[in-house]
């Protein structure tokens, strides 16, 4: 970033692997760790189904964030993912991450 106004746009894509699980829906976000940022969470997959028919399979890890950041300089870019329910961290298969700065 050369300004504390610019924005930072985030691409995402990849999935994390439900195989087995009944409630396979995952929370996943970014992060500008540099100045403390953080984006909203989008959540992906089944919501609630809780039946214990182990139909999951995978949640698509893919969104559009716009970050902001408090100063000029080098940025660290971090991805993040949970599980809905329980928090817990979940592996992202697959992930790739763009990042383009747009000046004011």
């Amino acid at each position: 970033a050369t300004s504390a106004t610019d924005k930072i746009i985030v691409y995402t894509s990849g999935y994390a692997d439900q195989s087995g699980n009944d409630d396979a829906c995952i929370s996943f976000y970014v992060s500008n760790n540099s100045d403390g940022i953080y984006s909203e969470a989008i959540h992906s997959g089944l919501n609630g189904q809780g039946n214990g028919s182990n139909t999951g399979t995978a949640s698509q890890l893919a969104g559009t964030f716009v970050l902001t950041v408090t100063s000029a300089g080098t940025k660290t870019i971090a991805f993040n993912t949970a599980c809905c329910y329980s928090l817990s961290s979940v592996s992202a298969h697959s992930m790739r991450l763009t990042a383009i700065v747009i000046g004011n």
